[in-house]
């Protein structure tokens, strides 16, 4: 099969388009066939080796978190999906993944792919969908219908931007985003933010001036430490609560959890691979994805997909530099050119 891999960690020139052999689904697995993938920083991060693939790297590596396509051969055990049937995942960081022609995955951790979204739209939303949905619905808690609010940091990014959706469009908060370029605010603020503050600059004092003395859950999707933490905790109201995405840079003074004990809040920490990397209670995240599905289907949620690329290895590395940027908005995926039609409609053209 043709596949984007890796000998070795490095800048995007490492990325190679090869030919690998195709998986064999094992036992509760799926063989898709993938047309499109999606790029995640995670990915960025392993590929140059400042973060791990969780059980070590396979050589030839490769790497793809979210990907879509269509089921071509199921594993012994499996009883979800059958051949013929298009899927949309977020695989398992200790395995190849979907910057290749076949990728095999567990069967339980796949989605019923959107009807009505194109292979490239629906492969940009498994990662950040599941990351969104399990910070906001399961450790927060936050219930349907609440009249409450949200402040929304990096708001512009991959799963800023799609926290920003469910908040807004599923949970009926008020939702404050935070971003720092026009374009940024902008797409912030068609995503469904209510408000746009700029997080360069003291929090506090721009909720004040929208009439906010506080909100009652804070989203992080950006790098932070104790001076961003404390703005937070200056921002959240009595029982009010904070889920981040990524691990704080540096240590979290003594002072800034004095400040959150007084309000009896709380701090939560979201790594969408936990379940995966354990075996526990996997199956939920191909039970998120379904439900996700049917939000996009019904108009309640919307693909972030801003570009696409060629499937290879040129196509990836671009997309890689533009991660690397900071300027990158929503989601860009690799799709292959020979893709058939998708959903409703065919898939958008590679560029």
């Amino acid at each position: 099969m043709k596949a984007i891999a890796q000998t070795e960690y490095g800048s995007p020139e490492v990325l190679q388009d090869m030919v690998l052999p195709k998986p064999t689904p094992k036992l509760g697995e799926v063989l898709v066939r993938i047309y499109a993938a999606s790029i995640n920083q995670t990915d960025v991060k392993v590929s140059v080796g400042k973060s791990v693939k969780f059980g070590g790297p396979e050589d030839p590596m490769i790497l793809g978190t979210d990907g879509a396509g269509e089921v071509v051969e199921v594993g012994e055990g499996c009883t979800k999906f059958r051949v013929g049937d298009r899927v949309f995942f977020a695989g398992e960081r200790t395995k190849n993944m979907a910057n290749a022609e076949f990728c095999a995955v567990a069967e339980k951790i796949c989605g019923r792919m959107p009807q009505n979204l194109t292979w490239a739209e629906a492969a940009a939303m498994p990662l950040t969908t599941l990351t969104a949905w399990e910070a906001m619905f399961e450790s927060m808690a936050i219930p349907l219908g609440s009249a409450a609010s949200i402040l929304v940091v990096g708001a512009a990014g991959g799963v800023g931007c799609i926290s920003t959706q469910i908040a807004a469009r599923l949970l009926n908060l008020t939702v404050v985003a935070t971003a720092s370029r026009p374009e940024s605010v902008e797409f912030c603020k068609a995503n469904g933010a209510h408000h746009v503050i700029n997080h360069r600059d003291p929090l506090k004092p721009q909720l004040e001036k929208l009439g906010l003395q506080h909100v009652n859950y804070v989203m992080n999707c950006a790098d932070w430490g104790d001076a961003q933490c404390s703005q937070w905790v200056d921002c959240l109201a009595p029982l009010g609560k904070i889920a981040t995405i990524l691990p704080p840079t540096s240590a979290i003074e003594a002072g800034t959890f004095a400040k959150l004990f007084f309000l009896r809040g709380s701090l939560h920490m979201e790594m969408m691979w936990v379940r995966t990397l354990n075996n526990v209670e996997s199956e939920k995240q191909g039970q998120i994805l379904d439900a996700a599905a049917r939000l996009f289907e019904a108009g309640t949620l919307r693909t972030t997909l801003k570009e696409e690329l060629p499937f290879t290895a040129a196509g990836l590395r671009q997309a890689y530099e533009a991660s690397n940027s900071g300027k990158a908005l929503g989601k860009t995926c690799i799709v292959r050119q020979a893709a058939p039609s998708s959903g409703g409609y065919p898939s958008a053209p590679s560029k």
